[in-house]
């Protein structure tokens, strides 16, 4: 009874180690690979432009069968290939960022496809889209507050000048100007940590392995 346990053990066991790549073989990461990372430029739709060269350092190692195939510190780096200014008011900026290099601490570089898919801070003011943008969070109570508060400055300064009539013009005089303001920039903060997808297979030389 006891060897044919054991001869069962070996027969799933042999498999498997014949699957693990050996030292020096390549590795192949598929599409839908999640790397940890932190963002090292700042980039927002207020300021920068499309293409502009985005960085970002890897802050978790990614292992595959006991190897660290990219190991903290490694760099990835592409560009905005996207970039969209807010509307008016209440619109929200949006840009899109896609990495197209990787580099190791050794000095390898590899081609890749990598996009945002999380933002690791909640609070950061930016959410990533369906679509892999980054866009401002929604801000419909502060686009609220801020009519609001021009149109009661327009009433005020109106009514003083004169009287009813001139506070109902003032008020939409002060709700005009808020409306001509653009809306919220995106902003996408350097030491923002965040995570990236692999679009496509991602060819990796073994690395160091680890146990």
């Amino acid at each position: 009874m006891k060897k044919v346990a054991v001869r069962f053990l070996l027969g799933l066991w042999f498999p498997l180690v014949a699957s693990l790549p050996l030292a020096g073989e390549p590795v192949s990461l598929p599409a839908g690979t999640i790397l940890h990372l932190r963002n090292d430029t700042t980039i927002s739709t207020e300021f920068s432009e499309e293409r502009v060269l985005v960085r970002a350092t890897v802050v978790q190692p990614f292992l595959y069968a006991s190897q660290e195939l990219i190991p903290v510190g490694s760099v990835l780096t592409g560009r905005v290939h996207h970039l969209k200014k807010p509307g008016r008011f209440t619109g929200r900026g949006e840009l899109r960022i896609v990495f197209d290099q990787l580099e190791l601490p050794s000095g390898e570089t590899y081609s890749l496809q990598a996009v945002i898919v999380t933002i690791d801070n909640p609070e950061a003011g930016v959410e990533v889209t369906a679509e892999g943008s980054l866009r401002s969070t929604p801000t419909q109570k502060r686009d609220a507050v801020l009519l609001g508060a021009g149109a009661g400055t327009g009433a005020v300064v109106g009514g003083v000048a004169a009287g009813p009539a001139g506070a109902l013009l003032g008020a939409g005089i002060g709700s005009g100007a808020m409306l001509a303001r653009r809306g919220r920039q995106t902003h996408f903060d350097a030491e923002l940590e965040f995570q990236a997808q692999l679009l496509a297979p991602l060819l990796l030389a073994s690395g160091t392995t680890r146990y």
